[in-house]
């Protein structure tokens, strides 16, 4: 690096650390269940030894799934002697395995719920942050090639102004990337044609009729982008997988050599 470009990008830094610390003065971050705002860290909050984006009083307040879990959903088990779930036993997945952040109680609610509905867009920081530490390892081993958010359907997210999961799929992919791990979003490839009912509100059954033809590959995309590829899924909640099977379902039938999936909670 020559002596003007090293003066340039040392100019941009300046620029970016003084930028930074001024969005941090007018709009600072707030812890996201107790809305207490949080200390301005002096380091790079994506790389900082703890999660910068939530409390360390309400960091406690989060649970995350232990042993013995499902190998398919990463659903707790009560019995050790099982190895899936009593859902993914009794139903045909079409994904290879997931990983869930959290168990689906009220602070995981809360934490979701505002990212989903009040624009609470620095949730998605902590949520993608504490992903990033804690299924590393994880990801290092499924090696995906792709992120792919599983897609509103576009007056959806009209209403809304955004895709939680694609939110969390580009946080996470930047987080992963100031640890060298590269793995590029992409939220054009799969698109959902049907505007469907809320799962939350169906049985297993009706589930799966609601969201049953709801996915396909963009017509604007090549079909083949991804034969033999490792595609990570990534959307904020997993109930019943309906959803998420039925995505993998279309793109292994566009080529795709595995999907995995990754949650924030699951119930």
């Amino acid at each position: 690096m020559n002596q003007r470009t090293q003066i340039d990008k040392t100019g941009k830094d300046f620029w970016k650390q003084a930028g930074d610390r001024a969005v941090s003065l007018l709009f600072p971050r707030v812890c996201p269940l107790c809305g207490r705002i949080l200390p301005t860290a002096p380091n790079n909050l994506l790389t900082s030894e703890n999660n910068p984006y939530i409390c360390r009083d309400c960091y406690r307040e989060l649970h995350f799934p232990a042993e013995p879990l499902c190998l398919l959903c990463s659903r707790p088990i009560q019995d050790e002697t099982k190895e899936y779930c009593r859902d993914c036993a009794a139903t045909v997945h079409h994904f290879d395995q997931g990983k869930a952040l959290l168990m689906h109680d009220e602070a995981a609610k809360k934490i979701l719920y505002d990212l989903k509905y009040y624009n609470r867009r620095d949730n998605a920081l902590m949520l993608a942050r504490e992903a990033a530490d804690r299924l590393e390892g994880w990801l290092l081993k499924i090696k995906p090639d792709v992120i792919i958010p599983v897609p509103l359907h576009k007056k959806r997210q009209l209403e809304r102004g955004y895709n939680q999961a694609q939110l969390l799929s580009c946080r996470l992919s930047e987080i992963l990337s100031s640890r060298k791990i590269h793995i590029p979003v992409d939220s054009r490839f799969l698109v959902r044609i049907k505007k469907t009912s809320a799962q939350k509100q169906l049985q297993s059954a009706q589930r799966r009729d609601n969201i049953k033809g709801a996915f396909e590959i963009s017509y604007r995309e090549d079909p083949g982008k991804y034969t033999n590829c490792s595609v990570l899924l990534v959307d904020d909640i997993y109930t019943t997988g309906t959803t998420l099977s039925e995505c993998a379902q279309v793109l292994k039938e566009a080529g795709a050599g595995k999907v995995f999936f990754l949650t924030f909670s699951i119930g």
